[in-house]
């Protein structure tokens, strides 16, 4: 073979091989850029972000929103009560919708700091809660709770009410097992004053106030998904104590059908201001928490939050 024709072969493998390397680096180009551009929808699309896809007309993306599922009148088990309305009313004044999702409280904290949900409702600001979201300026409500105490003198006679505790406990009661009526009641006048040991029911994952939180590692806690448990526990006598608010106990005590003197109410632990609380981990959370204190301005001003605290429950 000739020296020029050998020339030629090369020349004319050498322009495949660039060409073939131009078209590859065009190919890994393109498949990065798509890889880029998928993830980025996938994130904004997680965090409830628009895209073009998620808009119709223009309109905005529904912000996901949990709500506890026992807290009634404020949410009851399907999540609807006071807060809810006001919580629907306030985003509905600045045109902002909302999805709900209903589910026991200590999976709202937990998903909405996940940045699973964008936020979260009836979280008490304190310390605590301050360090893992965001809050806006006005809290949604305000709600006081108290220690409350098994009434003893109930629990002496075989009464309608005896019947149903004893009907809905794992382990009936018997005259004998009520508290004497020489032990003087228990009546603390702040969680400083609860002895080491205590027996305290409370509610998964709530608040209970900066002054609790500081002693509540002496106590036996003991934690449960339903107010209804804590009222059952407190009279079987499984625990010595309980923080529960006061309009939720009140509630709950007629859905029982108990009357209030059943239980004893002792001294307010504290009064809790509660707040949408919005996740870290989404991109739009001191948006939505401004347009949340707009919304709250406007429905106070129009007379519809007084509306929805006014209305039988």
């Amino acid at each position: 073979m000739s020296r020029l024709r050998i020339n030629q072969l090369t020349s004319w493998r050498s322009g495949i091989y660039v060409f073939l390397i131009a078209l590859l680096a065009v190919w890994a180009a393109s498949w990065l850029s798509v890889r880029a551009e998928t993830q980025s929808l996938s994130a904004r699309a997680a965090h409830g972000a628009t895209t073009e896809s998620q808009e119709k007309g223009g309109l905005p993306v529904p912000i996901v929103i949990g709500v506890e599922d026992s807290w009634p009148p404020f949410a009851d088990e399907q999540g609807q009560g006071i807060s809810t309305d006001i919580v629907k009313a306030a985003f509905a004044s600045v045109g902002q919708p909302i999805k709900l999702m209903v589910m026991p409280y200590a999976r709202v904290l937990r998903e909405t700091e996940a940045g699973v949900i964008a936020a979260g409702y009836n979280v008490t600001r304190q310390a605590s809660t301050q360090q893992r979201f965001i809050f806006g300026k006005t809290p949604i409500l305000r709600a006081s709770a108290s220690f409350y105490y098994s009434n003893a003198t109930s629990l002496v006679d075989r009464s309608p009410e005896q019947e149903f505790i004893d009907s809905t406990t794992e382990q009936a009661l018997t005259p004998g097992d009520s508290t004497s009526s020489d032990i003087p009641p228990k009546n603390y006048a702040s969680a400083k004053e609860i002895p080491d040991g205590e027996r305290v029911a409370l509610i998964l994952g709530y608040e209970y106030g900066d002054t609790y939180e500081a002693q509540h590692t002496r106590f036996r806690e003991y934690r449960v998904a339903r107010q209804k448990q804590i009222i059952r526990m407190l009279l079987a006598g499984r625990v010595d104590m309980a923080v529960l608010f006061d309009r939720v106990a009140t509630h709950t005590m007629e859905e029982l059908g108990l009357p209030e003197n059943v239980l004893r109410r002792g001294a307010q632990n504290h009064v809790s201001e509660i707040y949408v609380a919005f996740s870290r981990e989404h991109p739009e959370s001191e948006k939505y928490a401004a347009m949340l204190d707009l919304g709250l301005e406007n429905i106070k001003n129009s007379g519809v939050y007084d509306a929805i605290m006014s209305k039988p429950r």
